[in-house]
């Protein structure tokens, strides 16, 4: 394997998406941002996705690690993987960005991304203005219920913002999670690396949550609402396989394992003020059948 030593590692993981990755592959190299390399991991696709990554990586070697795995690992599993390719590959990367291989991103993105996390020394990682895409048509997930709530509290999706470490944690443990997006997030290396290996949780299926909580203890999270990423859905999503009753019961989880994990960053008032939020959460947890079954 080379050592690439660009200011930025594009993580792409990828899993049977031979229809849409060709595209997220051209958003990628439309970006106005430059200085990055491409590091994708194959897992065991079974249709053309592998092929398709060859093709690109052979146009452009210097801007590509492509790796392969023998079996299926999913998504957490894969994702370390790609991380640890980065780390070997191009160790000097100053930010990662992951993009999943089914989305899309803008072509400002990175540089906004990078500019914001130069500009502020104590920002963890900044994402971005989410839209999903489907046969319905494009929704802004600005308007939906969850961004309404979030605008509830002082954060709205149409303004950028800054959240101190404690600020996210308070949306993280009253709503779960509040980046609508992992596609797309760009994400300080030097964050990642203060926290305990492997960094994404393989216990969890939506592995994102438990990262993002964890991050954000190590400093500020900034949103940009004027750059977007766009998720496509084509019905294969990893996730869509999952009861909608195990998503919200492993949600619940990651934000009481933040919230007591963090007791100390949050301080009294606030740890008081959301402890009936806490206790609600605790009980939808222990009472939700998708618990039940996984306990006995």
């Amino acid at each position: 394997m080379n050592t690439l030593s660009p200011r930025v590692a594009i993580l792409l993981p990828v899993y049977n998406r031979e229809e849409l990755l060709p595209s997220t592959i051209q958003a990628i190299r439309v970006q106005s941002f430059t200085d990055y390399v491409i590091v994708a991991v194959d897992d065991a696709s079974s249709d053309g996705s592998w092929s398709i990554l060859q093709a690109a990586a052979k146009q452009n070697p210097d801007r590509w690690i492509i790796e392969r795995n023998k079996k299926n690992l999913g998504g957490a599993a894969n994702m370390n993987r790609c991380l640890a390719i980065q780390r070997k590959g191009a160790p000097q990367a100053a930010y990662i960005v992951k993009v999943d291989s089914d989305d899309l991103i803008s072509p400002e993105l990175i540089e906004s991304g990078v500019r914001v996390l130069d500009n502020d020394p104590d920002a963890v990682l900044c994402h971005f203005r989410t839209l999903k895409v489907g046969e319905e048509g494009i929704e802004d997930l600005a308007n939906c219920d969850f961004g309404e709530k979030l605008a509830r509290y002082g954060w709205s999706r149409f303004a950028s913002h800054r959240m101190t470490p404690v600020e996210a944690l308070r949306m993280f443990i009253r709503f779960d999670n509040f980046i609508s997006s992992s596609s797309g997030a760009v994400i300080r290396v030097r964050s990642l690396e203060s926290l305990t290996w492997p960094w994404y949780n393989e216990g969890f299926r939506l592995e994102d949550y438990d990262l993002w909580s964890r991050l954000a203890q190590r400093g500020a999270v900034h949103y940009v609402a004027d750059v977007n990423v766009s998720l496509r859905r084509d019905g294969m999503s990893r996730l869509e396989g999952t009861p909608l009753c195990r998503r919200r019961a492993e949600a619940r989880r990651i934000a009481l394992r933040s919230y007591f994990r963090n007791l100390p960053l949050l301080g009294p008032a606030l740890v008081l003020k959301l402890l009936p939020i806490v206790c609600y959460k605790a009980w939808l947890l222990l009472t939700s059948p998708s618990y039940r079954s996984e306990s006995r």
